[in-house]
């Protein structure tokens, strides 16, 4: 913001505010039509109509800090319809499974659903030649309500990533799964 467009503007450098979300609904209590912002000792006060809000400042060395989370990447993505895998999804519940694996098999993405019994079923896709990533059931529980087109990222011992689009595009829905170690 310019400095010009704010009478009596003075620059206090980095102010920690600890519960910004909380401080942003009590300052729309104030009346906006016109407000004087200043600081006084560890107080940030907003005064407005006949209210004055006093915010309470942090030492920003004692503010939790934002989580940094890693950009995660994929050897391969592939695409395709859920209603190719609809069958491995009933797979999974009708074995009541213990572990699901995503292989390779020719070249081709080998799904293996291991229960009291074993059923594989073979997705003429291409995958890496080393792939090999085993799951809980609750992958399917993860995924069970995504629909049309998705895309699927993966990588060995790696979380999977399914992509879906939603209301025609609009938006999309990531689901990202740890893979059972």
């Amino acid at each position: 913001m310019n400095a010009n467009n704010i009478e009596g503007y003075e620059c206090w450098g980095e102010l920690g505010i600890d519960n910004l979300t909380e401080t942003l609904k009590i300052l729309e209590r104030i009346d906006n039509s016109h407000i004087e912002i200043f600081k006084e000792s560890n107080f940030l006060k907003f005064k407005g109509g006949n209210k004055t809000i006093e915010i309470l400042l942090r030492d920003i060395e004692y503010l939790e800090k934002p989580p940094v989370y890693p950009v995660l990447s994929h050897d391969i993505t592939i695409s395709l319809n859920m209603l190719s895998i609809k069958s491995f999804l009933d797979d999974v519940s009708a074995l009541n499974a213990t572990e699901i694996n995503f292989l390779n098999k020719d070249g081709k993405l080998l799904l293996i659903v291991k229960g009291q019994h074993v059923i594989k079923s073979v997705i003429d896709i291409e995958v890496p030649q080393d792939l090999c990533i085993n799951f809980s059931p609750l992958l399917t529980d993860a995924i069970m309500n995504l629909d049309g087109d998705i895309n699927i990222g993966l990588k060995n011992n790696y979380p999977i990533l399914f992509t879906s689009n939603v209301d025609n595009g609009k938006g999309f829905v990531k689901v990202l799964i740890a893979p059972k170690v």
